[in-house]
């Protein structure tokens, strides 16, 4: 599901995003410090209700949802994984928002104790939708926590 393409766009669209808001931050606060010297108090109050406007739209747009993107993919990449098999008993008709994420629940009757509850909650990226099988096929996944990085359809089965 998941290539080295996707965790080197992560980082770089990360690193693009703060260099931008850097150079309009430093402009900004460029225009802030001359409005200071020259006295020009109309100007100093713009400059800086135009950087805390700024500063809090984009970074509550774009810079909070990159950075969680890129740690997302960061700490999949790095952490354990492990395979689990079973048999998708449903997947939601909504996403749930996780980590600043968009997810798709799904269960996953494994033949485990986790049956007993209704089977194993699966989160599995919005971006990767729709999954290649359907409620009641059988599947393979590769996991990261409850995240799944990998799923494919058992043949034969």
């Amino acid at each position: 599901m998941y290539t080295d393409a996707d965790f080197l766009g992560a980082k770089t669209s990360l690193k693009w995003f703060i260099s931008l808001y850097a150079l309009l931050a430093a402009l900004l606060l460029g225009l802030f410090a001359y409005s200071l010297v020259a006295r020009i108090m109309w100007l100093t109050y713009a400059a800086a209700a135009c950087f805390a406007l700024a500063s809090v739209f984009l970074w509550g747009a774009f810079g909070v949802r990159l950075a969680a993107w890129r740690r997302f993919l960061r700490d999949m990449q790095a952490g354990m994984e492990r395979e689990v098999e079973g048999v998708i008993s449903s997947i939601g008709d909504s996403d749930t928002q996780k980590e600043g994420l968009e997810f798709r629940a799904f269960r996953l009757m494994t033949g485990d104790e986790s049956d007993k509850a209704g089977g194993r909650l699966l989160y599995v990226d919005s971006s990767r939708l729709p999954l290649p099988a359907g409620p009641g096929q059988k599947v393979l996944c590769r996991l990261f926590g409850n995240y799944v990085k990998d799923i494919r359809v058992m043949e034969g089965e």
